[in-house]
């Protein structure tokens, strides 16, 4: 099992050990803040052509290599900061046509295909909460950069490719996204989730993917 992506695909690999550790090697093919569907608008020009070399070759890693599964995830914080400056309907079509060449080039190769939604960003607690604070005063809502995301990658087709809505895992159906389940916080930051919740969600992630892979067989 192959994970690409960003720090949030990074961050979903503690996830998928608590779910599938016993049964698939999982190797990251991951970089913090480079994104596989879509170019972002980056300060530095360097780490632009980083973010672009390490693209290409986890996919030529993935080609080459054939896993069973190959797992995507990208944070959606960035759609309103696309080097291209797309914004609303054209911002969706450019992720989606990005994900989309990803999935191809890569769909032949991988068992199956699994783009896995991200955390959905919101208030850091250490920026929220106070002494006088309680945790509803840390509560966000989904927010539109997060809509065109979601609208791109769910609209992604290929045969043994699948999209994860895991906006469940973080908001309720209303849209209200707390910072706590239970005493259980949900993100060590404004997005990556901690490594609590990263392992409390594996049977979550494990209920919604087992039917889409391949069953393991017999040695």
């Amino acid at each position: 099992m192959y994970v690409l992506g960003d720090s949030t695909a990074i961050a979903l690999i503690e996830t998928l050990r608590g779910a599938y550790g016993e049964q698939y090697r999982i190797r990251g093919l991951t970089m913090a803040s480079c994104q596989f569907p879509v170019r972002k608008a980056y300060a530095i020009a360097e780490l632009r052509d980083e973010c672009a070399a390490h693209v290409a070759n986890s996919l030529q890693a993935v080609v080459e290599d054939e896993p069973d599964v190959v797992v995507l995830s990208d944070v959606y914080d960035i759609a309103d900061r696309l080097a291209s400056r797309a914004e609303g309907e054209a911002a969706v079509e450019e992720w989606r046509q990005g994900l989309q060449a990803v999935v191809d080039r890569i769909s032949d190769a991988a068992g199956q295909v699994v783009v896995v939604s991200p955390p959905v960003h919101g208030l850091s607690l250490e920026e929220c909460a106070t002494s006088g604070s309680t945790p509803q005063d840390c509560t966000g809502t989904i927010p539109a950069d997060y809509q065109i995301g979601h609208a791109a990658e769910s609209g992604v087709r290929g045969t043994g490719v699948h999209y994860l809505d895991a906006v469940g895992w973080f908001c309720t159906p209303e849209g209200r996204c707390p910072p706590f389940v239970g005493n259980t916080p949900l993100r060590r930051d404004t997005v990556h989730p901690s490594l609590t919740w990263s392992r409390k969600i594996a049977p979550l992630l494990r209920d919604r993917v087992d039917s889409w892979l391949p069953r393991p067989t017999d040695s």
